[in-house]
């Protein structure tokens, strides 16, 4: 009688969902055989295989509602995951298409990697138009734009998609079993992240006073100039916070020294612990907060050269 035992012995890993691209897989059968009541140990040749590419990108939109935006704004962020959800190096081009049925456009509209990835849009993030994963690793991805300086509607809204595609191609030959072959899953996905328009946003006026004796503006009059901050919109029960006003003075006049003012109060020309400073011919106030129906109100003078 012939006992036969059978054993198939995998020399390298398993193969299974992960395993990454490239890896050769190495399979050998042991026979246990007694024959004549002599046991003898048979090997059969080694099987050998390539793991295949699986390309596989999956691009998700990451905020967790539309993100509220104001006429004039500028760079404000959509946020979007993209991972390589394939066992290989992939290399992913990045696209940004508006859609058309929105009712404004986003202009100057960017797309960026998140360098150092904590989701948050910096200056040390760098603008992308592809990006390479290793199998399993994700990005996070910002379309950056400014809004439109026109008259927008609360509660309008701009769609803003995200494109990526793998420039890995399906390998269409019968599988090579030394070779890696590109097996395509998933190589292209897209998602849309929404901008809508606000009920409420900081509203600016700018306004002049000619306070020069003859009351005309030419050269050495005295111009005062007022700028009134308040919140505009369909909800102004709303409070606005860190505001930084900035106002470039023209190279035709000049400033008055220590005509800076906020709501009345006189503010220092120089940086120091109050809230105003002149530096190169600009003006910079900071308001910590203006709510409800309040007014921040900066004045300052300047002289025609």
């Amino acid at each position: 009688m012939k006992t036969i035992y059978i054993f198939f012995i995998l020399l390298s890993a398993l193969f299974a969902k992960g395993t990454l691209a490239g890896k050769q897989i190495n399979n050998k059968a042991t026979i246990n055989v007694n024959i004549g009541g002599t046991t003898y140990n048979i090997h059969s040749n080694v099987d050998k295989f390539v793991v295949d590419q699986i390309v596989d990108i999956n691009l998700k939109w990451q905020d967790d509602k539309a993100i509220d935006v104001a006429a004039s704004e500028k760079q404000r962020v959509l946020t979007f995951i993209l991972k390589n959800e394939g066992n290989g190096k992939d290399n992913i081009n990045l696209f940004n298409e508006h859609n058309k049925t929105s009712a404004f456009t986003p202009e100057n509209r960017k797309i960026y990697i998140d360098k150092n990835g904590d989701g948050i849009f910096s200056k040390e993030d760098e603008l992308a138009s592809k990006v390479e994963l290793n199998a399993d690793q994700s990005a996070i991805l910002f379309i950056v734009s400014d809004i439109p300086d026109a008259n927008l509607t609360a509660k309008e809204k701009a769609y803003e998609i995200l494109e990526a595609k793998s420039t890995k191609k399906g390998s269409t030959k019968k599988d090579r079993a030394n070779s890696v072959d590109i097996v395509v899953r998933k190589s292209e996905d897209n998602d849309t992240g929404i901008y809508i328009v606000r009920d409420y946003f900081l509203q600016s006026i700018k306004s002049k006073k000619v306070i020069s004796g003859d009351k005309k503006a030419h050269t050495g009059s005295t111009i005062e100039y007022k700028i009134e901050l308040s919140i505009g919109g369909e909800n102004k029960d709303k409070v606005i916070q860190n505001i930084d006003l900035k106002d470039l003075i023209s190279s035709d006049s000049q400033y008055i020294p220590n005509s800076l003012k906020l709501n009345g109060v006189s503010l220092s020309d120089k940086i120091d612990n109050d809230n105003g400073y002149i530096k190169d011919s600009t003006v910079f106030v900071h308001i910590d907060k203006i709510e409800g129906s309040n007014i921040a109100t900066i004045t300052f003078d300047v002289k025609i050269k």
